[in-house]
């Protein structure tokens, strides 16, 4: 009986970007409910920057950072992979 092996090992790999102000997974039930138009807890607030509006579609308010529409990390590597095979 003969048995190879191979095995690979990446660290540090990059991709291009990295969101990080996604919609948490437990709101996904809503649905469509998450396009509707709810009100914005930032309008008139001295945390608001730029065109704010009165409303903001639901799906912004459950983010980490609700006050940004997105949040991307140029080039992340925080990502790995280990591969084992016989």
């Amino acid at each position: 009986m003969d048995l190879t092996y191979a095995g690979s090992n990446g660290t540090s790999i990059s991709v291009n970007t990295q969101q990080v102000n996604q919609l948490p997974g437990t709101h996904l039930w809503l649905g469509e409910k998450l396009n509707e138009p709810g009100p914005n807890p930032f309008f008139g607030t001295s945390a608001a920057k730029g065109a704010v509006l009165a409303t903001v579609p639901r799906h912004q308010l459950p983010r980490p950072r609700p006050q940004f529409t997105s949040i991307d990390v140029a080039t992340p590597t925080n990502r790995s992979s280990i591969r084992h095979s016989f």
